[in-house]
C-alpha cells in the first residue's frame, strides 16, 4: 500500500534541482517536456524537467496559470504576445533564469510585481530540472482551482508547448487557451495525476476560480 500513498497529496517536495523526491503520481505530462504538480498545507510545487533556460535557443518562457476567483486577468501578461486564458488570472510567478524571477499579482489595471521571493531552482545546461514552491497565503490561501501550463519561444510569443493537451501549442502567434487541470479541495488528499480536465467558464464569466499566473521568461 505504501507505493500507492506515496504520490498522494499531501506531499512536500524539496527545492534542489533532484526531481527523485517527485513520485509518479505527480507528473502531469510526459514526453519532451516532464511537467510536474503537487502540494502540501503550505506550498504549491511545480516540476519542470527538460529545459535550460539560459540556452540563447532552447530557453523559452513559462508559464502556468491558476484560477481561484472571478477576479483578474483573462489575458496573459504581455510577454511577445497576450494569450487568452482560459480563466481570469490574478497572480503569477515570473523566471527569466536563476538570475530574475519574482511573484506577479494583477492589481485590477495591469500585472505587478510581489515583494515576495519564491523558493526556486531553474534549470541549465548542467541539469535541466526546474522546481519551485509558491506558498499558497501569497496567492490568497485558496481552497479550490484550476491549473494550466505553456512555454512560449524565448524572444517572441510564440507557444510551443501546453498542457492539458487540449489547448493550443502552435508556435504561430497570440493563442486562445480552452482547458485546466481543476483541483476541487487542496485539503483533501488528491492523486494530481487524477485531476479533471476541464473546460472553464468563458473569461469574465469564471465564478470561485484561482487566478496565478506563473511566467518563466528567456531573453
Amino acid at each position: 500500500m505504501g507505493g500507492f500513498v506515496a504520490g498522494l497529496t499531501p506531499s512536500t517536495i524539496t527545492v534542489d534541482g533532484d526531481l527523485s523526491d517527485w513520485d509518479s503520481d505527480s507528473q502531469m505530462a510526459s514526453g519532451n517536456i516532464d511537467f510536474h504538480l503537487t502540494w502540501d498545507a503550505n506550498n504549491l510545487y511545480i516540476g519542470w524537467d527538460g529545459t535550460d533556460w539560459k540556452d540563447a535557443f532552447e530557453g523559452a518562457d513559462l508559464f502556468v496559470y491558476f484560477n481561484t476567483s472571478s477576479d483578474g486577468s483573462v489575458l496573459s501578461k504581455d510577454w511577445g504576445f497576450s494569450h487568452t486564458l482560459p480563466f481570469a488570472a490574478n497572480y503569477g510567478f515570473v523566471l527569466e533564469d536563476d538570475s530574475y524571477f519574482r511573484l506577479i499579482f494583477y492589481d485590477g489595471s495591469a500585472w505587478t510585481d510581489s515583494a515576495h521571493v519564491v523558493d526556486l531552482y531553474s534549470g541549465w545546461s548542467g541539469n535541466k530540472a526546474t522546481e519551485f514552491a509558491i506558498p499558497w497565503a501569497e496567492i490568497g490561501t485558496p481552497t479550490s482551482l484550476d491549473v494550466m501550463v505553456y512555454a512560449q519561444w524565448q524572444d517572441e510569443g510564440n507557444v510551443w508547448t501546453s498542457f492539458p493537451s487540449q489547448n493550443p501549442a502552435s508556435n504561430n502567434g497570440a493563442e486562445t487557451f480552452t482547458h485546466a487541470w481543476h483541483i476541487e479541495n487542496v485539503n483533501n488528499v488528491t492523486n494530481p495525476s487524477q485531476l479533471p480536465v476541464i473546460q472553464p467558464a468563458a473569461p469574465g464569466k469564471v465564478d470561485d476560480a484561482l487566478n496565478l499566473a506563473i511566467v518563466f521568461h528567456q531573453h
